[in-house]
């Protein structure tokens, strides 16, 4: 099931390959290997998979300092930024950015790093832009470049928690402003710097675009679309931007004007509130499935909360579904809510609530409204609340063993959604 699209791949139980559970990539900076005109002599050998620590990671950049290794194949600040992103759990690699290896490597690039993980099988889960053949600006271009800079710089100032949005589109301005008050300049620019231009916008858009930001982006995937280097994630980009800031009809317009680009069909948005919006609303299902009908939810009874998407959320759904202690519960009391329209592949969520009858999901209006979910998007986890306040949180969902369950179990008792 393709659901919750984002740039980070979990790893850390059970070993599947799923694409941005809800983690915010490692902010320890490790060692990296300096560029080196020489790199003929023989690199300090590991065993394949060798790499499943932090240490020994650190140990193998340091022993193969001026040699040839897969790592070469990244620029040096998307190196680091890769590196960067790395996060080791218990038995090995648990989590890394794919955002680096998408916008730099080939396919077989990307397995040569990943192999050093022994982890060459998730491989398929990085959707390379050049997947054959190397970008053409890697040997075009020595460093960075302006561009390029000022979004390493973006990246650095960014909180995982999305806490500092305006700031960041501040200096974005203070960056590029330049770049958009003449549309000649934007399409003169190299793809490099067109692919980095766009992921700038996306980093200060996140979750919460604005007008402002969307302009922005449908200039560059235009620049992009002239020059015959636009692809089909590009399009989506602009796309879901419109539907996180809930501009349906102009969305399904831009799907009808880009038919190549494959973007998911947007059901009937049925908005009753118009301006009496409810403190907190989620986005229903209508009971024949051609409709997203938007729906005040009251948080106020003890209830059982649960921020899903990804596929750990999945396994939760399907064991919780068949527990017969948790099953009637959950059944009773629960609300399985995913991101909104923008953030979740629609096909997705049509999907989830055909396999998992019941725990069918919903998904939030807005991020804004939910302010007592804690930071984040971390998936799955538990929330019991009360009169509007989180009484008991629990976050994962491992199934060997599982660990969480009897967790789960307490909490719902000490709540009375359960009997003792």
């Amino acid at each position: 099931m393709r659901i919750h699209r984002c740039n980070t791949i979990l790893l850390i139980v059970p070993l599947a390959a799923v694409l941005a559970c809800g983690m915010a990539a490692a902010s320890t900076p490790s060692s990296s290997p300096q560029a080196n005109d020489d790199k003929t002599s023989t690199a300090v050998t590991y065993k394949q998979g060798s790499l499943r620590s932090r240490i020994a990671l650190d140990a193998y950049l340091i022993a193969n300092k001026g040699h040839a290794t897969p790592f070469d194949a990244l620029p040096s600040m998307a190196r680091r930024r890769f590196l960067d992103s790395l996060v080791f759990g218990r038995n090995g690699l648990g989590g890394f950015g794919t955002a680096e290896l998408e916008t730099e490597l080939t396919r077989d690039e990307v397995i040569r790093i990943l192999t050093l993980f022994d982890l060459s099988e998730y491989a398929s889960g990085v959707k390379s832009r050049h997947p054959d053949v190397p970008p053409a600006w890697r040997k075009k271009q020595a460093d960075a470049g302006k561009v390029e800079t000022g979004f390493d710089e973006l990246y650095r100032l960014n909180r995982p928690d999305a806490s500092n949005r305006l700031e960041l589109r501040q200096r974005f301005n203070v960056l590029f402003a330049d770049l958009f008050r003449q549309p000649d300049i934007i399409r003169n620019i190299p793809e490099h710097d067109l692919l980095y231009l766009m992921r700038s916008i996306e980093l200060t858009a996140s979750d919460s675009p604005t007008p402002e930001t969307i302009k922005d982006l449908r200039a560059v995937v235009a620049a992009m679309n002239e020059s015959g280097i636009a692809q089909a994630q590009d399009f989506r980009s602009v796309y879901d931007a419109l539907l996180r800031l809930h501009r349906f009809d102009e969305a399904k317009r831009y799907a009808v004007e880009h038919p190549n680009a494959d973007l998911a069909e947007l059901p009937r948005m049925v908005d009753p509130f118009h301006d009496s919006a409810p403190p907190i609303s989620v986005w229903r299902t209508s009971n024949d499935n051609t409709s997203l009908v938007r729906t005040a939810l009251d948080i106020g009874p003890t209830q059982i909360l649960v921020t899903a998407g990804c596929h750990f959320s999945e396994d939760a759904a399907e064991d919780i579904s068949n527990d017969p202690m948790l099953g009637p519960a959950f059944a009773a009391h629960a609300h399985w809510l995913l991101l909104p329209p923008g953030q979740e592949d629609q096909d997705a969520v049509r999907e989830w609530n055909q396999r998992f009858p019941a725990a069918q999901a919903m998904q939030i209006y807005d991020r804004k409204e939910w302010t007592l979910l804690p930071p984040g998007w971390a998936m799955p986890t538990f929330l019991v609340v009360r009169n509007g306040k989180v009484l008991e949180r629990i976050t994962g969902w491992p199934r060997k063993p599982a660990a969480n369950r009897q967790l789960l179990i307490d909490a719902l008792k000490r709540a009375d959604l359960l009997k003792p």
